[in-house]
């Protein structure tokens, strides 16, 4: 399985383009977190800061942000943008720094990509051990149902993405070739495919990139949150009012 967001990977050097155009799933989560942790300076760390989308955005609002994340390409281009927030890069089922926080995040299905049970106890222990007293955690996923579905090849075709890169014609069409749900092990392995073609309409660049999600029952859910101390105060479906198709658990001690 190829390294999603890897040095060089098309899913690094694309990143922002798709993010943005994932805004029904995004739709006032930046608002949701500010609101969360409370009026600024207060305290927050992201885990899967990628390219500081969310970090930067709340540093240049005021609050003492860090983010984290295991790919040192994503976390340059989160550097070069600015804002004002400091980046480690770690492991989130692995890391130990100097500090507690108000608020720890895992925005945009971060810790979906989580794809066992052990991988998830140890970053939730991970993320309870840099909580400050009366502080909450908030994690975006992916539905449990959502991967635990099987798609038609016809309908994965017809859900490509193609998007103008700039005035020279060229374009970028990426397209989800493959996808294999293991319900056994809760795992759902997407194989997207990244082309860039000229204005002639000749490929000049191509990838095919494995991006993993992994699930967990509501069961297995409240049984990780139980062994790591921490409980679920808040289950909501979109970062707005309105419902959504989300699964957004705000946790406590």
């Amino acid at each position: 399985m190829s390294d999603y967001y890897a040095h060089g990977s098309f899913s690094l050097a694309f990143y922002d383009l798709l993010t943005a155009l994932s805004a029904v799933h995004l739709a006032g989560d930046v608002d949701f977190y500010a609101a969360l942790a409370g009026p600024p300076p207060r305290t927050v760390l992201e885990i899967g800061a990628g390219t500081g989308r969310v970090a930067n955005t709340l540093a240049a609002r005021g609050y003492d942000v860090v983010g984290l994340d295991r790919a040192a390409g994503m976390l340059a281009a989160a550097t070069r943008s600015g804002g004002g927030a400091r980046f480690v890069c770690a492991d989130m089922t692995r890391f130990a720094l100097t500090r507690r926080f108000d608020l720890v995040i895992a925005p945009f299905y971060t810790f979906s990509h989580l794809d066992s049970d052990r991988a998830r106890r140890l970053a939730l222990g991970c993320l309870r051990e840099h909580l400050a007293e009366g502080g909450r955690i908030a994690l975006h996923l992916v539905r449990a149902e959502v991967l635990d579905t099987d798609i038609p090849a016809e309908q994965l075709a017809a859900q490509q993405i193609i998007v103008r890169l700039d005035g020279a014609g060229l374009t970028l069409r990426v397209r989800i070739v493959d996808r294999i749900v293991d319900r056994l092990r809760q795992v759902c392995d997407q194989r997207v495919e990244y082309a860039v073609s000229d204005a002639a309409g000749a490929v000049i660049g191509h990838s095919v990139e494995t991006l993993r999600y992994g699930w967990m029952s509501e069961g297995e859910r409240d049984r990780l949150l139980g062994t790591a101390g921490l409980r679920l105060l808040e289950r909501r479906s979109a970062f707005g009012p309105e419902p959504g198709g989300e699964d957004i658990l705000v946790l406590g001690v």
